[in-house]
């Protein structure tokens, strides 16, 4: 073989591989279209009754349709939906194109009866609305085999073995599941799944710890029977005064004290309100003086005046000299320069308080 020839066979070797490449990439880079009907994947095969109207949902825009045989199923699409017409009984491929994606197709088959419907093993109607509260499951066998899918994870999982979906709520809110025939999507039933919050416990802490110190002055640990996120009520007795503290006001409570952003807390609550009067768990404060890094604020109630300060780095609130501190790890709140009557009238109220806990 002469050196002219080996160099074109080397040539040609070499373009051979390139468009070999060209080819096999372009090939590999071709994507997917996803076809749904009633909200999930298709099958590739559906059964419908003669004369009815299926519609099935692509995945992108300008697609083509093109039905194999259109006397018995005729196809049309319109943006996204590709509307299928079943004109007689028989079976018909529908091929759903696109340059760039892989050809989708479907086996329709035009029957003179309509598919089993979804029933229950029972044959009652599945319900198409469910209320479930976060934690609990719910579970609906069907009269043939099935397959599910919900439209929200975060709200609703699945499960499916044979005829039997089970769906298990994970947090508030609302999602889809949709409930079909394994091999005919085109029979389905959806539900709708409303997951509530569990409700909450009423739960009594641990006893308070009381010590003396050196000084003369008591320091009161307690324990929170949860941590902060999952307490939505605290109920208590201080004295003769009973306080509650829920809602929005206890949430927004427990975020400033968690992230240690109190003095923003404080220092939003009093802005602009000067001798104006603000609600405190409950109760109606009168606003002395707006916070202030080195004074605090100075609040009015029942006729008394009390002095609120906060430093974030420490993570303490201080109320006339008395500080509060909330460790963490510990899950306590610790309460130091109590006196005496001060120490008793509080471990009264730490101990007989009452908290609704969520599960």
């Amino acid at each position: 073989m002469t050196k002219v020839m080996k160099k074109a066979l080397a040539l040609v070797l070499a373009l051979t591989m390139v468009f070999s490449t060209v080819i096999v990439s372009n090939a590999a880079a071709k994507k997917t279209n996803k076809v749904t009907v009633n909200s999930v994947a298709t099958t590739k095969k559906l059964t419908v009754k003669k004369g009815k109207t299926i519609k099935l949902t692509t995945g992108v825009t300008k697609c083509k349709v093109k039905s194999s045989k259109k006397s018995v199923v005729s196809a049309k699409v319109s943006k996204k939906t590709v509307t299928l017409k079943a004109k007689k009984v028989g079976t018909s491929k529908v091929t759903i194109s696109k340059k760039g994606y892989k050809n989708v197709v479907v086996t329709v088959k035009v029957a003179k009866k309509a598919p089993t419907a979804l029933k229950t093993s029972k044959k009652k109607a599945i319900a198409s609305a469910k209320s479930l509260e976060a934690g609990k499951t719910w579970t609906v066998t069907a009269n043939q085999k099935v397959k599910a899918a919900t439209s929200k994870k975060s709200v609703a999982t699945v499960k499916v073995s044979g005829k039997k979906v089970t769906v298990s709520a994970k947090a508030a809110g609302k999602a889809t599941v949709t409930i079909y025939n394994s091999t005919n999507a085109a029979v389905a039933k959806k539900v709708t799944i409303t997951v509530t919050e569990k409700a909450p416990v009423e739960v009594t802490p641990e006893k308070a710890t009381v010590t003396a110190g050196a000084d003369g002055k008591y320091t009161i640990v307690s324990k929170l029977p949860a941590t902060p996120d999952k307490i939505v009520k605290v109920s208590a007795k201080v004295g003769n005064t009973a306080v509650e503290l829920s809602g929005d006001e206890l949430k927004e409570i427990t975020t400033a004290v968690t992230d240690k952003k109190v003095v923003e807390l404080i220092t939003n609550k009093v802005k602009g309100q000067k001798d104006k009067t603000i609600k405190v768990a409950g109760k109606d404060v009168t606003v002395v003086s707006e916070y202030d890094a080195a004074k605090g604020a100075d609040l009015k109630y029942a006729g008394k005046t009390y002095n609120v300060k906060a430093d974030n780095a420490a993570g303490t609130v201080t109320v006339n000299g008395k500080t509060a501190k909330y460790d963490a790890a510990a899950n306590t709140v610790t309460y130091t320069g109590l006196t005496k009557a001060q120490a008793d009238k509080a471990q009264k109220a730490l101990d007989e308080a009452k908290y609704s806990v969520l599960q």
